[in-house]
């Protein structure tokens, strides 16, 4: 799934910032570095940030987490969706 991320001024008005495009990916190792992941999926485009939560609660006994790259740009997401299934 690749979602588009928009943020809000101070205003409280919603604000179209280019933030990137997202891929959410679930059941990923415990002991994945965000930087191991980030170099994997540069392969297949600009990637923004990663985050992988580490400490969610829910999951906290077991060895996955769930994780999520941002692209710059959608075409690289959707891109890598194709290719990495």
């Amino acid at each position: 799934m690749v979602s588009e991320r928009s943020v809000k001024n101070t205003a409280g008005k919603n604000v179209h910032r280019r933030l990137g495009f997202t891929i959410f990916m679930d059941n990923v190792s415990r002991r994945i570095h965000p930087k191991t992941l980030r170099e994997a999926f540069q392969e297949y485009g600009s990637v923004v940030d990663v985050y992988i939560a580490y400490g969610n609660a829910k999951r906290r006994n077991k060895p996955t987490v769930f994780a999520f790259v941002r692209f710059s740009n959608k075409f690289e997401a959707e891109t890598t969706i194709l290719k990495g299934n």
